[in-house]
């Protein structure tokens, strides 16, 4: 029997409804994912996301928390692998932010994509084409209002006044 892989995702959107992704080319060859990744042993899924979101973006301890403190349950999504075709159930989260973070050593690049773009493009992953098909279909990609305060993150100071 084939091992599942429990992996925790995050979704970031911008304030025009595009999902930031992040282009990886180890380990997927060369997709864009979303930002997140495999739990570790003992691992719950805040701690795994305050963990790859380290890993994976130039980011500061303070807007680190900000995330953590407002993100937004969005479901669990099955798919496979880009490599292996290993399957995975993952933990999905969303958070809206206004700035487009830089990415570090783990990711090579991150870029928005509009709902279409991300279904269109054949280097998305199927598993994120699927999370991206939820937020349309449960209206998620707006599901902040850009005027609320939970969702007004800022990258380098922590949530905007």
């Amino acid at each position: 029997m084939q091992e599942i892989r429990n992996v925790v995702n995050v979704l970031p959107v911008t304030p025009d409804n595009k999902v930031i992704l992040g282009y990886k080319d180890r380990g997927t060859g060369g997709m864009w994912i979303p930002l997140g990744g495999k739990r570790e042993f003992g691992e719950n899924d805040e701690s795994c996301i305050r963990r790859e979101l380290s890993e994976e973006l130039l980011i500061e301890p303070g807007a680190l928390e900000s995330i953590i403190e407002k993100l937004e349950w969005l479901g669990k999504f099955e798919g496979r692998t880009p490599n292996t075709g290993t399957p995975v159930v993952a933990a999905a989260y969303g958070v809206r932010i206004f700035e487009l973070p830089s990415p570090n050593s783990e990711i090579q690049e991150l870029r928005s994509f509009s709902s279409e773009e991300c279904l269109q493009n054949p280097l998305v992953s199927e598993a994120t084409k699927a999370m991206v098909l939820r937020l349309l279909e449960d209206g998620k990609l707006d599901w902040f209002s850009p005027s609320s305060s939970r969702a007004r993150i800022s990258l380098r100071s922590g949530p905007s006044k």
